[in-house]
């Protein structure tokens, strides 16, 4: 929801990740965004970053922004 919101794009997200550390590709962003993988506790940090939002929204089940 948050990187479509802020019209980020896999590939943009991935690339923040990257640049921030952490070595992920866009098949794995699409699998979380499935549901298919999990995240990491320090990905979580940097996801966070990327996307503008706080961990707690991140991990909070309900999907409202």
């Amino acid at each position: 929801m948050a990187r479509a919101k802020n019209r980020i794009t896999q590939s943009d997200l991935v690339a923040r990740m990257q640049v921030a550390g952490v070595a992920i590709e866009r098949d794995s962003i699409s699998r979380i965004e499935r549901g298919t993988r999990i995240v990491t506790d320090y990905e979580l940090k940097i996801f966070s970053k990327a996307l503008g939002v706080s961990m707690e929204w991140l991990t909070d089940e309900s999907g409202t922004l």
